[in-house]
């Protein structure tokens, strides 16, 4: 899996104000008050039963214009009522993820929408084409200065994907072969999610033998699955330090629902 957070796109807050008349900007006083306390809780997608005891991490990220920091992670634990807790920070600079460490659900960072965006965000996706699965918060209520949201958790579901070569390729020693799976809900196709590659270098193709290999994956529990695949050379492009992917050939299975309580099999040929 690629670096979870170099894959993260942030947005980037423009922080140049300028005015001729500087007495009538208004000034917010934050001194005044504490940070916002922002509380989530958890529900199974399938069952909408609220999940306890859980774990997680709390990420913080914020952005110097040039580079993306990550702040030490903050280990989280639900609370008497089953919510994870922290304090948010009053910049806006700063954006905060949750990823739930049960290893039951699938890996996501889930973040928080103002009340403005709430209608427009409250939903999950893949940052990027190999990035990670990005969830948002539904915003619930507001009781002085604490927010409380909801969002789901998807559980996961153990497939055995059988990758068999039928075809011929050419001779060539830098041929290599991936896949990578997409699930997306069956009820509304806005939300998906994504692997990065199951192989993390590939499969090399060795010339005269072909490929027959079965690995265990976790897929999208009651989603509709689609296991993508291609067989790319690695090119030199720029000279030898530059190194391009050439795609040689692709495909894809046809979307597979696969329940969340039963383990399933699929073969793929290529």
């Amino acid at each position: 899996m690629k670096s979870i957070i170099g894959n993260i796109s942030l947005f980037i807050l423009f922080a140049g104000l300028s005015s001729c008349e500087k007495d009538k900007i208004s000034i917010v006083d934050q001194t005044s008050g504490s940070q916002p306390e922002y509380h989530i809780s958890f529900y199974d997608h399938k069952s909408g039963k609220k999940i306890t005891s859980l774990e997680g991490t709390l990420m913080t990220i914020a952005n110097d214009w040039f580079n993306d920091f990550k702040f030490p992670d903050i280990e989280l634990r639900s609370d008497a009522d089953g919510d994870l807790s922290f304090s948010h920070p009053n910049q806006s600079s700063f954006n905060q993820y949750i990823q739930i460490t049960n290893q039951t659900y699938v890996k996501a960072l889930y973040g928080f929408s103002d009340t403005a965006n709430v209608n427009n965000k409250n939903v999950h996706s893949q940052e990027g084409s190999n990035g990670p699965n990005v969830v948002y918060a539904k915003f619930v209520k507001q009781i002085n200065n604490d927010f409380y949201f909801r969002a789901d958790l998807y559980l996961k579901v153990i497939v055995d994907i059988q990758f068999i070569q039928v075809t011929d390729y050419s001779d060539s020693l830098m041929l290599n072969f991936n896949a990578a799976v997409t699930g997306t809900d069956p009820l509304n196709t806005g939300n998906y999610f994504g692997t990065s590659d199951i192989f993390t270098e590939g499969i090399k193709l060795t010339p005269g033998k072909k490929i027959d290999t079965t690995i265990r994956v976790y897929c999208f529990g009651d989603y509709l699955n689609k296991i993508s695949w291609n067989v790319y050379e690695n090119a030199i492009v720029n000279g030898f330090d530059d190194w391009s992917k050439r795609i040689i050939s692709i495909g894809a299975s046809d979307e597979k629902f696969f329940p969340s309580d039963v383990p399933a099999k699929i073969t793929i040929t290529f």
